[in-house]
């Protein structure tokens, strides 16, 4: 092995393994401070940020690219085979337990005072168009999620990760600590930006402190940067949108996906939610479902994330049916997907 080659090796194992402790540190201090439940959750608005200025997150930056510069000829994380295993000791959650009344996310702004609806469980599969969480909760279909959950306030100014952005040697990293999760990235271009909406889904920490649950990002960078450099900055202000999030598991292995937590209706630059538990096969995430809905600027915009959606194997729906998974459905300027 070359001086250089070594070098790089040095440079990238390093960088792994700070990444490896902001992840653990940040789970931690994640279900320490933010415990919620659905029917309480704080308002996240009314924050401004500002772009980070310190040398410390500038240099991160910089860093990052320069790292994921000497990986761009890396593959892509090897696939997991996938192998269904039952669940045999689902967490004890009764469906009994589900609350009468429960507010609920709706589209709408004039409808935010009024989200209140029984939650019941699955009823009917005719749907309606209602591009809402809210309006699949009024058709029967209960998104409401059962548990107290944990997520990342990313609308507060002090949220450390909003400092860093994204490039995939956070992924690589992931998998070098006890995290067991899927992603999809979604990229287009729109404004003279190149946007990257990515998802997660699986077990973040096994064992007794584990938690399973999933999140979507957006994520931007100038148009045209060369394609062997993945990173891009976490979206600012001005490219937030609105999003809500459903979480379900199918925990005891019989294919009933519960809703686990329902993230509302709400501006962010990235939606994340987990409730404790483990999987039964921490390498398979498929008794995992992330139901979301988003609000795009315009159209256009929505297009470009409906032809990235196709891209990653999403089937286009008329009629939007949150029980076919890997499905979505445009309607002007929202999307509504669901991903399993």
């Amino acid at each position: 092995m070359n001086k250089e080659k070594k070098t790089n090796l040095i440079v990238v194992v390093c960088a792994v393994a700070a990444i490896a402790i902001i992840a653990v540190a940040t789970v931690f201090a994640i279900k320490t401070k933010n415990a919620k439940n659905a029917s309480v959750e704080a308002e996240a608005t009314g924050y401004t940020y500002e772009e980070p200025s310190s040398m410390l997150d500038d240099l991160f930056s910089t860093t990052a690219e320069m790292i994921t510069e000497t990986l761009s000829d890396l593959p892509e994380p090897p696939q997991t085979t996938r192998k269904a295993v039952k669940q045999t000791k689902p967490a004890s959650v009764e469906v009994s337990e589900m609350q009468e009344q429960a507010t609920v996310p709706t589209l709408e702004e004039e409808d935010l005072e009024k989200g209140k609806t029984k939650s019941v469980a699955v009823a009917n599969t005719d749907l309606p168009d209602d591009m809402s969480l809210a309006g699949l909760s009024r058709s029967g279909y209960n998104v409401v999620g059962l548990k107290e959950y944990i997520y990342n306030n990313d609308m507060d100014p002090n949220c450390s990760q909003r400092k860093f952005g994204y490039n995939k040697l956070y992924d690589w990293g992931a998998q070098l600590i006890d995290f067991s999760i899927d992603t999809k990235r979604m990229k287009f271009n729109y404004d003279g930006k190149d946007y990257m909406i990515q998802i997660w889904k699986g077990q973040y920490i096994s064992g007794e402190i584990g938690t399973v649950g999933g999140e979507v990002g957006i994520y931007t960078r100038p148009e045209g940067k060369s394609a062997a450099n993945s990173h891009y900055n976490c979206a600012g202000t001005d490219d937030e949108l609105y999003m809500e999030l459903t979480i379900f598991w199918d925990e005891a292995g019989d294919g009933n996906f519960l809703p686990q937590l329902t993230r509302n209706y709400g501006r962010h630059w990235w939606e994340t939610g987990y409730v404790d538990g483990q999987l039964a096969n921490i390498k398979d995430s498929t008794p995992l479902r992330l139901l979301s809905h988003i609000t795009f600027k315009d159209e256009e915009q929505a297009i470009g994330f409906e032809n990235a959606l196709i891209e990653n194997g999403f089937a286009k729906s008329e009629k939007f049916n949150p029980l076919a998974p890997n499905t979505f459905r445009r309607d002007g300027k929202d999307v509504i997907y669901i991903w399993q």
